[in-house]
Protein backbone atom coordinates (compact mmCIF):
# COMPACT_ATOMS: atom_id res chain seq x y z
CA UNK A 1 0.00 0.00 0.00
CA UNK A 2 3.08 2.10 0.62
CA UNK A 3 4.52 2.08 -2.71
CA UNK A 4 0.97 2.64 -4.26
CA UNK A 5 0.52 5.90 -2.38
CA UNK A 6 3.86 7.05 -3.26
CA UNK A 7 3.67 5.98 -6.39
CA UNK A 8 0.42 7.44 -7.22
CA UNK A 9 1.20 11.02 -5.57
CA UNK A 10 4.20 11.42 -7.40
CA UNK A 11 2.92 10.51 -10.67
CA UNK A 12 0.60 13.17 -10.29
CA UNK A 13 3.16 15.52 -9.27
CA UNK A 14 4.74 14.65 -12.35
CA UNK A 15 1.94 14.99 -14.36
CA UNK A 16 1.40 18.60 -13.74
CA UNK A 17 4.49 20.08 -13.16
CA UNK A 18 5.49 18.16 -16.67
CA UNK A 19 2.75 19.95 -18.24
CA UNK A 20 3.68 23.07 -16.98
CA UNK A 21 6.87 22.64 -17.96
CA UNK A 22 6.06 21.87 -21.76
CA UNK A 23 3.49 24.81 -21.95
CA UNK A 24 6.94 27.23 -21.00
CA UNK A 25 9.14 24.96 -23.35
CA UNK A 26 6.53 25.63 -26.28
CA UNK A 27 7.69 29.42 -25.91
CA UNK A 28 11.47 29.44 -24.85
CA UNK A 29 14.52 28.37 -27.07
CA UNK A 30 15.14 26.59 -23.57
CA UNK A 31 14.24 22.87 -23.46
CA UNK A 32 13.53 20.60 -20.70
CA UNK A 33 16.78 18.05 -21.54
CA UNK A 34 19.03 20.83 -21.84
CA UNK A 35 18.93 20.19 -18.15
CA UNK A 36 21.85 17.50 -17.78
CA UNK A 37 21.68 16.96 -14.47
CA UNK A 38 18.69 15.60 -12.44
CA UNK A 39 17.60 12.80 -9.92
CA UNK A 40 14.89 12.24 -12.01
CA UNK A 41 12.24 14.28 -14.59
CA UNK A 42 10.37 15.36 -11.70
CA UNK A 43 13.84 17.15 -10.44
CA UNK A 44 14.68 17.87 -14.26
CA UNK A 45 11.43 20.01 -14.47
CA UNK A 46 11.64 22.05 -11.47
CA UNK A 47 15.61 22.80 -12.36
CA UNK A 48 13.75 24.00 -15.77
CA UNK A 49 11.37 25.76 -14.42
CA UNK A 50 13.74 27.29 -11.78
CA UNK A 51 16.69 27.95 -14.19
CA UNK A 52 15.20 28.94 -17.34
CA UNK A 53 12.19 30.81 -16.14
CA UNK A 54 12.59 31.83 -12.82
CA UNK A 55 9.32 30.45 -11.45
CA UNK A 56 9.86 30.70 -7.32
CA UNK A 57 7.81 27.70 -6.64
CA UNK A 58 10.73 25.52 -8.09
CA UNK A 59 13.65 27.03 -6.49
CA UNK A 60 15.34 23.80 -4.66
CA UNK A 61 16.19 25.86 -1.27
CA UNK A 62 11.95 25.82 -0.72
CA UNK A 63 11.41 23.56 2.40
CA UNK A 64 8.14 22.11 0.22
CA UNK A 65 10.44 20.87 -2.34
CA UNK A 66 13.09 19.43 0.29
CA UNK A 67 10.17 17.59 1.88
CA UNK A 68 8.93 16.19 -1.17
CA UNK A 69 12.16 15.06 -1.70
CA UNK A 70 12.82 13.30 1.13
CA UNK A 71 9.27 11.74 0.47
CA UNK A 72 11.25 10.91 -3.04
CA UNK A 73 14.09 9.17 -1.66
CA UNK A 74 11.50 7.07 1.07
CA UNK A 75 9.91 6.02 -2.08
CA UNK A 76 12.57 4.99 -3.84
CA UNK A 77 13.91 2.92 -1.16
CA UNK A 78 10.61 1.05 -0.40
CA UNK A 79 10.22 0.46 -4.84
CA UNK A 80 13.78 -0.31 -5.47
CA UNK A 81 15.80 -1.54 -2.29
CA UNK A 82 12.95 -3.53 -0.12
CA UNK A 83 12.33 -0.98 1.97
CA UNK A 84 16.84 -0.23 3.13
CA UNK A 85 17.64 3.47 3.44
CA UNK A 86 21.25 3.53 1.10
CA UNK A 87 23.91 4.53 3.43
CA UNK A 88 24.49 7.57 2.19
CA UNK A 89 24.55 11.50 3.03
CA UNK A 90 21.13 11.24 3.82
CA UNK A 91 20.68 8.20 6.09
CA UNK A 92 20.66 10.54 9.09
CA UNK A 93 18.04 12.83 7.62
CA UNK A 94 15.52 10.21 6.48
CA UNK A 95 16.22 8.61 10.02
CA UNK A 96 15.09 11.61 11.57
CA UNK A 97 12.46 12.39 9.01
CA UNK A 98 10.85 8.68 9.58
CA UNK A 99 11.45 8.39 13.46
CA UNK A 100 8.75 11.73 13.28
CA UNK A 101 6.26 8.69 12.08
CA UNK A 102 7.40 6.25 15.07
CA UNK A 103 9.53 4.56 12.11
CA UNK A 104 11.72 2.41 13.70
CA UNK A 105 14.62 1.80 11.30
CA UNK A 106 16.96 -1.08 11.82
CA UNK A 107 20.05 -0.18 12.35
CA UNK A 108 21.88 -3.07 10.59
CA UNK A 109 20.14 -3.27 7.68
CA UNK A 110 18.48 0.24 7.35
CA UNK A 111 15.37 -1.56 6.76
CA UNK A 112 12.16 -0.06 7.74
CA UNK A 113 8.07 -0.86 7.43
CA UNK A 114 5.86 2.67 7.61
CA UNK A 115 2.61 1.68 9.06
CA UNK A 116 1.84 5.39 10.46
CA UNK A 117 -1.50 6.50 7.86
CA UNK A 118 0.05 10.07 8.77
CA UNK A 119 3.03 9.71 6.77
CA UNK A 120 0.66 8.94 3.65
CA UNK A 121 -1.33 11.94 4.64
CA UNK A 122 1.16 14.15 5.24
CA UNK A 123 3.09 13.44 1.47
CA UNK A 124 -0.19 13.97 0.00
CA UNK A 125 -0.62 17.34 1.82
CA UNK A 126 2.69 18.21 0.89
CA UNK A 127 2.28 17.37 -2.71
CA UNK A 128 -0.39 18.97 -2.99
CA UNK A 129 0.99 22.29 -1.90
CA UNK A 130 3.51 22.05 -3.76
CA UNK A 131 1.62 21.91 -6.92
CA UNK A 132 -0.62 24.27 -5.64
CA UNK A 133 2.33 26.79 -5.36
CA UNK A 134 3.01 25.93 -9.14
CA UNK A 135 -0.06 26.49 -10.35
CA UNK A 136 -0.75 29.62 -8.32
CA UNK A 137 2.42 31.52 -9.91
CA UNK A 138 2.45 30.77 -13.51
CA UNK A 139 1.68 33.32 -15.87
CA UNK A 140 -2.02 33.19 -17.30
CA UNK A 141 -1.66 31.33 -20.49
Amino acid sequence: MAAQINSEADSLQHEIIGTIASIYEEKSEKKVNDIKRSNGDLDKFRRYLNCFHSIKAADPNKEEWQQINKYRLIRNAIIHNASRLKKDKNLGNLTGFLELYQVIVIEESNQFDIRNENFFLDFICISRKYMEMYILEIEPL
